[in-house]
């Protein structure tokens, strides 16, 4: 079950996000529950304290004093939850490299339709079961130097540059000198697809496959190129209902 606290400071849209996840919830028969809504931060983080959530919806604007990241570093750092899934709803897309330091599910700009909304929560309720998370799978890179750690879903996606493997991930981008191969070869190859013959992408991060610009657009506002030689791959990832109609 997904237990979801939503905090905004308009009551108004407060209603309508219950609404939209009332008609997800019976749409595709799933059991969530919406065990707090509120725009007062100190009443949004108490439940999460207190309680079985495991989804948070957080509007990055709430007042002077708070707003949606330091709720959620709140969450990751005083309240020691990294696995709770934070879902970011803003109409300001400036803030999307900010936000994606506290790894969140989710970051969606303003106005947001249902068809938005139902898209990650469902991908939150087929990917993970919240009531047992495992630990973070991770891979470790090592050359005659150094020995790297990766937390896999904090990888964005992984590209040989000239001579070198750059690993880019959600805090900073790492250099390494060693063959593309021996790092594909332990990676999930579930979660990381190859769109070109040096780049493999961590679908967990796209949010857009343009078939016609040969392009993928992930969430962090960077986008990957799309060769010819691997469409197919994305193709069938999107026939298998991984991806949103507007990939096509």
């Amino acid at each position: 079950m997904l237990n979801i606290a939503i905090l905004d400071d308009n009551e108004k849209i407060l209603h309508i996000y219950e609404t939209l996840i009332d008609n997800i919830s019976q749409k595709n028969k799933l059991k969530i529950n919406v065990v707090c809504s509120t725009n007062n931060p100190e009443k949004f983080i108490r439940s999460v304290k207190d309680g079985n959530v495991n989804v948070c919806i957080l509007d990055m604007s709430i007042s002077e004093n708070a707003n949606g990241l330091t709720v959620a570093q709140h969450i990751r750092e005083k309240l020691g939850n990294h696995s709770i899934e934070i879902i970011y709803i803003t109409g300001y897309a400036q803030f999307m490299q900010d936000a994606f330091r506290v790894k969140p599910a989710a970051y969606l700009i303003k106005p947001v339709c249902q068809e938005q909304l139902e898209k990650e929560i469902k991908r939150l309720y087929k990917d993970f079961d919240l009531s047992n998370k495992k630990k973070e799978d991770f891979v470790i890179i090592k050359t005659n130097a150094t020995t790297y750690k990766f937390i896999l879903s904090e990888i964005i996606y992984i590209e040989l540059y000239g001579s070198k493997v750059v690993v880019h991930t959600i805090f900073n981008d790492a250099q390494i000198d060693i063959s593309l191969c021996s790092v594909i070869n332990q990676l999930d190859g579930k979660r990381f697809i190859q769109s070109h013959r040096s780049i493999y992408v961590n679908i967990d991060f796209v949010i857009k496959v343009d078939f016609k610009k040969k392009e993928i657009d992930l969430r962090t506002g960077q986008t990957c190129y799309l060769s010819r030689k691997f469409k197919d791959n994305w193709k069938d990832f999107y026939n298998e209902g991984f991806l949103s109609k507007e990939t096509t």
